[in-house]
């Protein structure tokens, strides 16, 4: 029997019966073991996903965006944790890593003020450096992404028994349940404009009265552009490259936090919108009872 969460845009992804074997503090050599376990399991995004039409950005007209941006974070995923520690072509000075480094871990301590909840449900969890964290407040963390990549490399990395992992199109995901808490880690820049009421909706659908929310995304342009290939299209739009060039348009907004906050506020959360002094927006709030 497919559980009702399983079925039609969600599909669930069974655990291993062996729990993966860890290669080391960055897992340097994970990257064939992802490749198998995703040809193993067959992973893929729904008829509805791969009809992907137009989409409107604030007037400009991209083909197939939401889909190349899905091929781009599935792509993008073996040097994906380059990017967040700033490595390789990321990196740009020791005193720059320390100040990311210090910023991060502000808002970190920010997301460990509230602890012991139940069931956290991470939107976009990517290679599982918030899921990580996640595990250590919550009893249960149930992660969504697009990519069968990313969610490889977060289970290979975490082994855990208590993270479901779904393979979810976000943009027409229907919670079939609520949650006590609802987390994004630099996700909710890359919902385009005329998406955003959508969106913000379906994550107060997935919350309990009262649920907490909880997101952290960019609060500027990477000072890394100019090594990785990144290219501002305006309209909201990236254009970035990987290691071996190729090339993919997506959505990036960047925004400003009163905006954000008056906008998180009008959809049903008590929440602020907080910046770190280079690097990052955050916001920590509630959905009204």
């Amino acid at each position: 029997m497919i559980p009702m969460a399983c079925r039609r845009r969600v599909q669930c992804i069974p655990p291993s019966k062996s729990p993966p074997s860890k290669l080391g503090g960055d897992f340097v050599d994970l990257w064939p073991i992802v490749q198998k376990w995703v040809a193993q399991v067959s992973l893929t995004l729904t008829a509805d996903t791969d009809r992907a039409s137009r989409v409107t950005l604030n007037g400009a007209i991209m083909l197939d965006i939401l889909r190349h941006q899905i091929e781009y974070y599935r792509a993008r995923a073996p040097e994906y944790d380059d990017w967040f520690y700033r490595r390789d072509r990321y990196g740009h000075g020791e005193a720059h890593t320390r100040r990311w480094q210090r910023e991060i871990q502000r808002v970190r301590d920010r997301l460990y003020r509230v602890s012991d909840l139940g069931h956290i449900l991470e939107l976009a969890p990517g290679t599982g450096i918030w899921t990580a964290e996640l595990i250590q407040i919550g009893e249960r963390v149930s992660a969504l992404d697009a990519s069968p990549e990313m969610i490889a490399i977060n289970r290979a990395k975490l082994g855990s028994e208590r993270v479901d992992y779904q393979l979810v199109d976000l943009f027409r995901y229907q919670p079939a349940r609520q949650y006590d808490m609802v987390f994004f880690g630099f996700w909710l820049s890359h919902v385009p404009a005329d998406k955003l009421p959508r969106f913000l909706k379906t994550v107060h659908d997935a919350l309990k009265p009262g649920g907490r929310l909880f997101l952290v995304d960019s609060r500027a342009v990477d000072l890394a552009k100019n090594r990785t290939g990144t290219a501002n299209l305006g309209a909201d739009l990236q254009r970035r490259a990987l290691k071996d060039g190729r090339q993919f348009d997506i959505v990036k907004v960047y925004y400003d936090p009163a905006a954000l906050t008056e906008t998180l506020r009008a959809h049903g959360f008590d929440i602020e919108v907080e910046e770190t002094e280079n690097f990052f927006i955050y916001a920590d709030g509630r959905k009204r009872a």
